[in-house]
């Protein structure tokens, strides 16, 4: 039987809205994970959760707003830069709820169904242990927990935000408080006027040190995603520190930042996020070297495919042009067209006719 800490006994009698668990698990059998293995993750999760409330799992999937979840992608003891794997190694996943109903929901899950087994794919993962990996909390007790003028967030898997209908690739002070002010005024009783606070954060809020490198890496149900890892330093300047419901609730936002992770995607794994920072160069994977090198080759598509569409403007152009370069790029290193369909969520027929009218495009660009 799966050792599952005695969360009931632990959370009994007290309010939680706020809550980590880790995964502690073993392949049952070899393999490689394919990059886009994090929805196989999201997807268990949902599947696992509707077993027990059927509500809730559809809220998680099908509701606009913030998800009152996050999620972590594995960590692979070994071999782990290729997403490879042994049986018996040690793997380990997180979970973050972010509201009293999906703590009740995930609580109940874990005491009515005690999962056993974890599968992605054709992969089983025997699950041997969950823990609390962060504490029981609500947002009220952050926000009284003392005030922070400087914090130290490193980010443990590629980060990004939206920017322009693009991936922006920087932890500028606002994209990033924006991100937990968003799941913070959604979660909370304790909601806050985001257009002062941001301003403020604008004015007395800078980076004093970083040490970050790009990654470009499969994001979410389709494509890829042009992100950052490595750690900052966010100081609020001495004069700012008048305002001290604002210094309070950077302090707090802080706080907040290991549960929910920074940017988007996070309920796909990105955006990981955890408190202190080592400021050393991480190293790039081979997987993370064959993200980034596909990553390239897909933005170099799309600069001769949005080229050519020029005259035809707006979101459909830009939109078929994102659709054949990652066709063309995915093609070009032997991935299965089949596969690559079902990642973008088109049929094969559709796939099979872009991928011929991007080489046309191509041809022509080289006969001109």
């Amino acid at each position: 039987m799966t050792a599952i800490i005695e969360l009931p006994q632990i959370l009994q009698g007290q309010k939680t809205e706020l809550l980590g668990l880790i995964f502690e698990l073993s392949p049952r059998q070899a393999g490689v994970l394919g990059e886009h293995y994090a929805k196989g993750l999201h997807a268990w999760f949902l599947h696992q959760l509707r077993e027990v409330d059927p509500a809730l799992s559809a809220y998680l999937h099908d509701g606009q707003t913030e998800k009152a979840f996050a999620m972590s992608r594995l960590w692979i003891e070994g071999d782990g830069a290729r997403l490879a794997f042994k049986p018996g190694c040690h793997c380990e996943w997180s979970l973050h709820c972010l509201s009293e109903v999906v703590v009740a929901g995930v609580v109940a899950w874990l005491q009515k169904r005690s999962p056993q087994v974890m599968h992605l794919g054709e992969f089983e993962f025997a699950i041997k242990r969950i823990d609390i990996s962060l504490p029981a909390t609500t947002y009220q007790e952050l926000w009284q927990k003392r005030v922070e003028y400087r914090l130290g967030l490193s980010f443990l898997s590629p980060t990004g935000f939206r920017r322009k209908g693009h991936h922006f690739p920087l932890p500028v002070p606002r994209n990033v408080f924006q991100s937990y002010l968003r799941r913070w005024n959604d979660f909370s009783s304790l909601p806050i006027e985001s257009g002062a606070f941001l301003e403020w954060v604008d004015e007395f809020v800078v980076v004093r040190k970083h040490q970050l490198e790009t990654r470009r890496v499969a994001a979410g149900k389709q494509g890829m995603m042009t992100g950052f890892i490595g750690s900052a330093v966010f100081n609020v300047v001495t004069k700012g520190r008048a305002q001290s419901k604002y210094c309070r609730l950077f302090s707090a936002l802080g706080w907040l930042a290991p549960y929910c992770g920074t940017g988007h995607k996070t309920t796909f794994g990105l955006g990981q996020t955890v408190l202190g920072v080592e400021l050393v160069a991480p190293v790039l994977s081979a997987a993370e070297l064959s993200a980034q090198i596909l990553g390239e080759r897909i933005e170099e598509l799309q600069e001769i495919f949005l080229a050519q569409r020029q005259r035809q403007g707006g979101d459909r152009a830009r939109r078929i042009a994102e659709l054949w370069a990652e066709l063309l790029a995915r093609r070009e290193r032997g991935e299965a067209l089949g596969e690559i369909a079902a990642d973008l969520g088109i049929s094969y027929g559709t796939a099979k006719s872009y991928v011929k009218l991007a080489r046309q495009s191509l041809q022509a660009l080289g006969s001109d």
